[in-house]
């Protein structure tokens, strides 16, 4: 038996988003299917259409390699965005039958959508995060959250293993340490380009070869993480939504010039927090979601302290 963890990533391109956030969403691999059936009958209640589905059909409408097709994705920036809630807001609320109906209108005809159509979809947008996140508690799902705030000091590309990865599997062995010694963890990761995913697998290996606290972690995580895109796979569009969530939501310690939490987001916020993995080590307690302040090693502090 097995535990997998799917992790995505927000506020990386450190632009706009007030910190960096590794989310991983963990569940048992006997719950996974059911679950992944169960979102799919949650899209056809909130939409009319199951994501996937609505997807095939615009693809068997492409004609020529150099069509362009309208894929929908289900993401935390194009969910939870400020412009979501907005656009809920220009109409009263919907009844469910009604909300599907015009959300279902609005997909499949883009630009031809009312505004009430398109009130209507963003409403479902927010009701489907909602539902989403319950679902994945009924399931037994927990949610593993590491944020950096934008301007945490320390270099964000170097050849170890970068601390908030660390924090990350190090929360999440524990949570599969605390389970009967026949289970492992599987580390599904959002597939990022190319290089960046050989440069992750390589610290990956390096952190659980070369270093023996990465040996003895090894025995109850698979040390070498599984790659998909998230277009195609429920999980890691979970930990996608949870990532931004925390990005945009949480309220960590910030300077004046970070932005805000978004207190539009904070509903959100309460439900992961109860859903995350914490655990206990001796008398120590591991929060699962936790603010990373410093990206520097002990070392790199003397250093800059003694300068």
């Amino acid at each position: 038996m097995s535990y997998f963890l799917f992790v995505d990533e927000s506020g990386h391109d450190r632009k706009l988003a007030p910190a960096e956030v590794l989310g991983g969403f963990a569940i048992r691999d006997g719950a996974l299917w059911p679950f992944i059936q169960a979102v799919f009958q949650l899209q056809e209640a909130i939409f009319g259409v199951a994501y996937p589905v609505l997807n095939a059909e615009r693809r068997a409408l492409k004609k020529t390699e150099r069509d362009q097709i309208d894929l929908k994705e289900i993401k935390g920036d194009k969910f939870l965005n400020p412009r979501v809630f907005k656009k809920a807001s220009w109409c009263k609320r919907f009844e469910p039958a009604e909300r599907k109906k015009l959300a279902e209108f609005t997909l499949r005809n883009g630009s031809m959508g009312t505004r009430e159509s398109i009130s209507a979809l963003a409403q479902a947008k927010l009701a489907y995060v909602d539902a989403v996140l319950d679902l994945a508690s009924s399931f037994k799902g927990q949610f593993l959250g590491i944020l950096v705030p934008v301007d945490a000091p320390g270099d964000r590309k170097i050849t170890v293993l970068r601390k908030d990865y660390a924090y990350l599997f190090e929360r999440f062995f524990y949570f599969v340490d605390s389970k009967p010694r026949e289970h492992m963890g599987i580390i599904v990761f959002y597939e990022l380009d190319k290089s960046a995913s050989h440069i992750l697998l390589g610290q990956m290996q390096s952190y659980y070869q070369d270093f023996k606290t990465g040996r003895d972690r090894s025995e109850r995580l698979v040390p070498e993480p599984l790659f998909v895109h998230s277009d195609l796979t429920v999980g890691i569009q979970v930990a996608d939504l949870a990532a931004y969530i925390l990005s945009w939501g949480h309220e960590f310690d910030r300077k004046p010039l970070v932005p805000r939490a978004r207190k539009e987001l904070a509903p959100y916020v309460e439900k992961l927090q109860s859903l995350r993995i914490d655990s206990r080590i001796g008398e120590a307690k591991s929060e699962g979601i936790y603010v990373v302040y410093d990206l520097r090693s002990k070392r790199e502090k003397q250093k800059g302290n003694a300068a």
